[in-house]
């Protein structure tokens, strides 16, 4: 791609989806956070572009845009993230957002592991609970009632300049708050997400900091010393940037500087299967006298590599795993284990029990 940017829609979900392509190497797609757009991140932007693609994004009914007949969730706007990956035909990408981006970066590398390469939180939480009492406050103001006094702000006049129906304002206010109003805890989903993963805050963020090191447990880090060499270090990465708050880390050079080391590092092997009978552990490369693959034909291609790299290629060898032994290979996720879990019972099997 060329260095400038080329904005255009995509057609996901129902959704005309903008985006705009900076920079050539590696793809990126950048969140922003809520009420905000493209714009919110500045200088930020290109110093990422310098050695990737960063594909930006505006969420729905957020900058150009436009709403449609659906609620904001987290879910469905990670399934637009997902879709919109797919479309401009990338195996995998990696994923960053902010604050309200964060969380629909954090839920795509939940319900769609396979397209997500690495992934960059940047101020927010796993469970709602993580804000600070009075930022949730701060939330649960947010609706209709907020839409005409937030038209004297820098946010309002943004949006009130790119957006395809600046009227709607009140309406994604509402929804917004009704997004913000729900309540969530996804420790569970995030222990068992396997794309390496950093998360960034300010030491003066609206996230609570003993939550952000909670977090970074959950992905793995933090449990040990990494060693003289290095070799326990786990692949969650935790930066928290210096006289930083909510508010302006998104547009701090300090922020690019950080994920960028963390971006452009080698990725590490993809994690196998693993059982625990060691005639199942795969792993090898099969001889032409071994049966072709029957796995489902739909399985992504990023799932699918996984399993034949662990050496599964056929469907009737899942009888011998669990769900979760499954799940546990990066490039697996809840979609290919569903795919792989119909193929099963199309054949009257199912996985192994693992009480």
């Amino acid at each position: 791609m060329n260095e400038a940017s080329i904005g255009n829609y995509a057609e996901v979900n129902g959704l005309e989806m903008y985006y705009e392509v900076h920079g050539s190497g590696e793809p990126l797609v950048l969140l922003h956070g809520g009420v905000g757009a493209i714009e919110m991140f500045g200088g930020v932007l290109p110093l990422l572009a310098e050695g990737r693609q960063v594909i930006a994004v505006d969420l729905q009914a957020h900058g150009r845009t436009a709403d449609f007949d659906r609620p904001l969730s987290y879910e469905s706007m990670a399934d637009d993230v997902g879709a919109l990956i797919d479309h401009l035909g990338f195996e995998r990408a990696d994923v960053m957002g902010y604050s309200l981006g964060d969380g629909v970066a954090l839920q795509t590398a939940i319900r769609h592991p396979e397209v997500v390469r690495k992934l960059v939180l940047v101020s927010t939480p796993f469970e709602r609970d993580g804000w600070y009492p009075e930022i949730l406050t701060g939330m649960g103001q947010m609706g209709t009632e907020a839409a005409e006094p937030m038209k004297g702000t820098p946010m309002y006049q943004l949006y009130a300049s790119i957006a395809p129906k600046p009227e709607d304002w009140p309406v994604l206010l509402t929804k917004l708050g009704r997004l913000l109003g729900q309540d969530y805890d996804w420790s569970e989903e995030v222990e068992a997400i396997r794309a390496p993963t950093m998360i960034v805050v300010g030491d003066a963020d609206s996230v609570r900091t003993a939550h952000t090191v909670r977090f970074f447990e959950l992905l793995g880090g933090g449990k040990a010393d990494a060693g003289w060499d290095g070799s326990g270090m786990s692949n969650a990465r935790l930066a928290i940037l210096p006289a930083t708050t909510h508010y302006d880390i998104f547009s701090s050079p300090t922020l690019a500087s950080t994920v960028t080391p963390f971006l452009d590092a080698p990725m590490p092997e993809d994690n196998h299967l693993v059982t625990d009978d060691p005639a199942d552990a795969g792993g090898g490369t099969r001889s032409n006298s071994e049966p072709a693959s029957d796995l489902p034909s739909e399985l992504a291609k990023p799932a699918r590599r996984a399993l034949t790299r662990a050496g599964y290629v056929r469907v009737e060898q899942f009888t011998k795993l669990t769900e979760a032994e499954v799940l546990r290979s990066h490039g697996m996720g809840l979609k290919a284990l569903d795919q792989i879990r119909h193929a099963l019972a199309a054949r009257g099997q199912s996985f192994a029990d693992g009480s």
